[in-house]
């Protein structure tokens, strides 16, 4: 009896903070906890679609992210681009996902004031100068499929001559931001 007097007075103390909750001026009164496994969640291709300002569907837009790392090359010469080596998307990367953003990161040990540097997407074989910055972003390449290749090139203006120093290729990074 005394267990049962026990347990009945624990359960209205464990009752009294979700009480206490339900009455608070900070959750509405028509608000009330569930339990984690009473939840009920959706698939996001099941979500309805949202109506436009002007009365149109406009859908579920998905964003998301991909972000690789290189070493880049050792450079010898004036003259001659040097290729690192390429960013390569995941293969979960969706078909129809577009660029949005790219973020760089370059790094160099016996960095000259005349390097160049260029993001370039490998699939266009086109290219945005960098040099300006080790570290930034781009919206060049917005719009471009997220699943095309990208790779930095560097070189130093001349005529084909040997430098010493070398410059050496440190650690290179980019994260492609996309949406679909």
């Amino acid at each position: 009896m005394r267990a049962m007097v026990l347990a009945l007075l624990l359960c209205g103390l464990m009752m009294l903070p979700l009480a206490a909750l339900a009455e608070s001026p900070s959750i509405p009164a028509e608000s009330k906890l569930i339990p984690m496994e009473e939840l009920e969640f959706q698939l996001l291709q099941e979500f309805p679609a949202q109506a436009s300002e002007s009365g149109g569907d406009v859908g579920i837009m998905a964003t998301g992210s991909w972000g690789a790392q290189t070493v880049g090359p050792t450079i010898y010469t004036t003259g001659y681009p040097y290729y690192g080596p390429v960013f390569s998307a995941p293969a979960s990367t969706p078909s129809n996902a577009a660029t949005r953003t790219i973020y760089w990161d370059w790094n160099v040990l016996n960095y000259r004031s005349d390097l160049k540097v260029w993001l370039c997407n490998v699939t266009w074989d086109a290219c945005d100068e960098v040099s300006h910055s080790s570290i930034g972003g781009t919206n060049v390449f917005h719009g471009l499929s997220a699943t095309h290749n990208y790779q930095f090139v560097f070189g130093i203006p001349g005529n084909g001559s040997a430098i010493y120093p070398y410059v050496y290729g440190q650690q290179n990074s980019i994260i492609v931001n996309w949406e679909n």
